[in-house]
C-alpha cells in the first residue's frame, strides 16, 4: 500500500554541493584557458634549442587582444609568439618575432640584418649561435649547410610580423609561407618547462 509520507531526497542538498564545487574548479579553469591563457605540449622542434619536442609552453592568449587598434600592445621583435600560420589557420605555431611593420629583413647564410643593421650573432659552438633582438638574447642553430632557406629579403607588410623558427634550418616559417596577420595572433609564450 503506498504511503502518503513525503518523499525525503537527502542526497539533493549533497549533489548540489558537488555541483558547486565542480563549478567552482571548472569554471575559473575554462575562462582562464579559453580568454586568458592556454597550454601547449611541442610535437615539433622548429624552435630548438629554445623549446625542444615534448615542452610544455603557456600563452598569454589576452596580452596581444587589442592588437588591431593603434593603442594595443603589438608583439615586438624577439618575443616568442604563438598565432595560426596563413598556410594552415586551424593549427597553432610557436616563432620568434623577427620584424614588424614596415621592417626591411634581409637573411643571408647566417646573419640576420634588419632595416640595414645586422644583428649580434656569435658563434656557441659548431651549430649554435646566440642573436640579440630588443635585449633578448636567444640561440639559434644551423644544421644544414645547404638548407635553400637561408637567403631571404622583402619588407614586412603592414598590420603583419617575419617571423622565424630558433632552429633555422628546420623551421617552415615567414621565409617558407610569407607573413603572420595581426589578426592571426594568438598571443605570447610566457613560459617553457
Amino acid at each position: 500500500m503506498p504511503s502518503d509520507k513525503p518523499h525525503s531526497n537527502k542526497s539533493s542538498p549533497r549533489l548540489w554541493l558537488i555541483y558547486a564545487l565542480l563549478a567552482v574548479i571548472f569554471v575559473p579553469l575554462f575562462v582562464t584557458r579559453y580568454f586568458l591563457y592556454d597550454f601547449y605540449s611541442v610535437p615539433a622542434g622548429s624552435m630548438s634549442p629554445t623549446i625542444n619536442v615534448g615542452d610544455m609552453v603557456v600563452v598569454n592568449k589576452y596580452i596581444f587582444n587589442d592588437a588591431a587598434s593603434e593603442d594595443g600592445r603589438k608583439p615586438e621583435r624577439g618575443e616568442i609568439i604563438a598565432f595560426h600560420p596563413p598556410h594552415t589557420p586551424e593549427t597553432t605555431y610557436l616563432k620568434r618575432v623577427i620584424g614588424i611593420p614596415g621592417d626591411v629583413i634581409q637573411f643571408s647564410d647566417k646573419q640576420l640584418t634588419i632595416n640595414g643593421k645586422p644583428i649580434e650573432t656569435l658563434t656557441v659552438d659548431g651549430i649554435n649561435f646566440s642573436e640579440t633582438l630588443n635585449s633578448t638574447t636567444y640561440t639559434v642553430q644551423y644544421s644544414n649547410e645547404q638548407n635553400p632557406l637561408r637567403n631571404f629579403s622583402g619588407t614586412v607588410s603592414s598590420n603583419h610580423y617575419f617571423v622565424m623558427g630558433d632552429n633555422r634550418d628546420n623551421s617552415l616559417d615567414s621565409r617558407e609561407w610569407g607573413f603572420v596577420s595581426t589578426e592571426s595572433l594568438v598571443g605570447k609564450v610566457v613560459s617553457i618547462w
